[in-house]
């Protein structure tokens, strides 16, 4: 594998090298290129490791914030199919897809009522929503895991990460989760839709080079935003 791919560049390149372990075959039924790249690519990738972490077991409650974004939609898929009770964040505009996808209940926006008596096993952050996290003694259990995929691979070195309590640091666990380019995840990703967890693939759009920068600037993506250098407008394709 090169050595930018590792350090994160090359999703916007034509072709990239990679060795045969670090690819899995497209699974039978998906035949969409967009949504095949998006399932075995950073979204499911990402999922799978996120999965990995988290240890859940069934009936069990995570939070998902983000859960219509480019990761948000295949791991919220996944973790239905898991059978664990998934509540939601995301724009209002998203709330009858996030439910669609396998939500049971759909907040709109991270300002969580520390009264209402919910107990979160596990919180997904795929949007890196500080407050949430400082917020999350009085909604995450005490044994949860706080993970989060916008801190990148040294979020774990930050130091309001891992301060103890008696120094003015949040008191439960922060996990920084950061996908490389892997096979077995991809595999993995590849075997949910065989397990008929995956039931649909979320595409916002396909777009120029400069304007999916634009698009992704925005934070409102909903599903995965692919670019196709060729193109010089945008045109939507369905989700």
């Amino acid at each position: 594998m090169s050595l930018g791919t590792w350090k994160g560049q090359g999703v916007l390149v034509d072709f990239v090298v990679l060795p045969a372990h670090a690819v899995a075959e497209v699974p039978r039924g998906v035949r969409d290129g967009p949504a095949a790249a998006g399932l075995l690519g950073v979204a499911g990738q990402t999922s799978a490791v996120l999965v990995q972490a988290a240890q859940l077991r069934k009936e069990q409650r995570p939070l998902v914030n983000g859960a219509s974004g480019g990761v948000g939609y295949v791991l919220t898929q996944v973790l239905a199919g898991l059978g664990v009770h998934i509540t939601a964040i995301c724009s209002g505009k998203n709330e009858d897809l996030v439910r669609r996808l396998g939500a049971d209940e759909y907040l709109a926006s991270t300002v969580l009522d520390s009264d209402d008596g919910k107990q979160f096993d596990a919180i997904f952050d795929l949007v890196g929503d500080r407050q949430l996290y400082t917020h999350s003694p009085s909604y995450l259990d005490l044994g949860g895991k706080y993970l989060d995929i916008e801190a990148g691979p040294f979020g774990r070195f930050k130091l309001d990460n891992w301060l103890p309590v008696f120094l003015g640091g949040t008191p439960r666990a922060f996990t920084p989760v950061f996908s490389y380019p892997s096979g077995k995840s991809a595999t993995e990703a590849a075997t949910w839709v065989e397990k008929g967890w995956i039931k649909e693939m979320v595409t916002d759009s396909v777009y120029s080079m400069e304007e999916a920068y634009e698009k992704l600037a925005t934070g409102r993506a909903t599903g995965k935003i692919f670019v196709n250098v060729s193109l010089r407008r945008p045109f939507r394709i369905n989700s």
